[in-house]
């Protein structure tokens, strides 16, 4: 006969096992506890940590409004003790505007010392075809124009080395073919003045002559007869002319035709 079950005797192999779950207080103790410790570790090193750096902060403030240009500071690569401030940055101030150099004033023009010349190259001799002209049969007539000025804006002159009498030349000034270059300066013994370039539209020099040089003799407020005498009398072939003459010849200061009359040596034609 099987023995009933209320009656059968309880081994220990017969007793259930007790599992143990997650929610059992002998198990989760431990880690909850660990766990709420490094929260709270973690949380007072954060306070310290905005505490340092608010104290920081109240530092560097102080420092700024006791010594505002001192900057910050930093350790130099002169030793470990050594500290160095960093400059502050200088603000660049706007350029000062340049006042503009005054305008080169033109110098004014000088009297030559005597025995000096002012002539670019030396003196040449020449034998040249010599006439005049004059205001009333100039280029148009009763006019003083001049094709090439180089003293005076118009034709001139008293015969000193400063203020030569104008000389026309063959050529034309605006075709560039005048036979001396506008300023080419001439002393003629002849007449004592010194003479300049300063027209052109002369009539080509004769055979065996050096060139041709028709001199300004004026007349202006003479008469035509007046000024053609005194033409009649310098003109003439072979006349000596020297070219880039020094400045100490013997002049005969004014016009060839002056007053009805002409100014020349006695010992012209």
């Amino acid at each position: 006969m099987v023995p009933d079950e209320q009656t059968r005797p309880l081994t220990t192999a017969s007793w259930p096992v007790r599992q143990r779950g997650p929610s059992d207080p002998d198990r989760s103790a431990k880690p909850s506890m660990r766990r709420r410790n490094r929260h709270a570790l973690a949380l007072k090193l954060g306070v310290l940590v905005l505490v340092a750096c608010t104290a920081l902060e109240l530092v560097i403030a102080a420092s700024a409004s006791a010594d505002p240009g001192a900057g910050l500071w930093f350790h130099s690569d002169r030793g470990p003790s050594s500290t160095q401030a960093l400059a502050p940055v200088p603000v660049p101030e706007a350029p000062h505007p340049v006042p503009e150099p005054p305008a080169p004033q033109p110098a004014a023009p000088q009297e030559p010392e005597p025995g000096t010349s002012l002539a670019r190259n030396p003196a040449k001799v020449l034998h040249i075809w010599l006439t005049g002209y004059s205001f009333q049969d100039n280029t148009p007539p009763g006019s003083a124009i001049v094709s090439a000025p180089a003293v005076h804006r118009t034709a001139g002159g008293t015969g000193t080395y400063t203020d030569p009498i104008t000389v026309a030349v063959p050529g034309h000034a605006d075709e560039r073919t005048m036979a001396w270059r506008s300023g080419t300066l001439f002393y003629l013994p002849t007449v004592q003045r010194y003479a300049i370039v300063e027209d052109s539209g002369a009539s080509p020099a004769p055979s065996g002559q050096d060139g041709h040089l028709d001199m300004w003799v004026d007349g202006q407020g003479d008469s035509k007869t007046a000024s053609d005498r005194c033409m009649d009398r310098i003109t003439g072939v072979g006349i000596p002319a020297i070219m880039d003459p020094p400045p100490d010849q013997p002049v005969l200061v004014g016009p060839i035709t002056s007053n009805g009359s002409c100014l020349i040596p006695k010992n012209s034609n």
